[in-house]
């Protein structure tokens, strides 16, 4: 039985990604909530956010965050 590994980085990628299907802008809420909804933790998500808004793919905008370009168009998706 062969199993898949998935980067924390990926799995919050995934995570945004879908919510961001339904909207450009989302609220995440508490980072810590959403730790908990990707099965990370708080210090992971900031981390992670803080790099995809350097990395030029989502911008933050009080408590929301916007959509700026697609994670399947660059190979940072599949960076952990």
């Amino acid at each position: 039985m062969s199993s898949i590994w998935i980067s924390t980085r990926q799995r919050i990628m995934r995570e945004l990604q879908r919510r961001f299907a339904k909207e450009k802008t989302i609220d995440l809420g508490s980072h810590e909530d959403f730790a908990n909804w990707t099965g990370t933790t708080r210090e992971t998500v900031t981390r992670t956010l803080t790099a995809l808004e350097s990395e030029g793919f989502i911008q933050k905008t009080n408590n929301s965050y916007r959509l700026l370009k697609a994670f399947e168009d660059s190979e940072s998706w599949l960076s952990g």
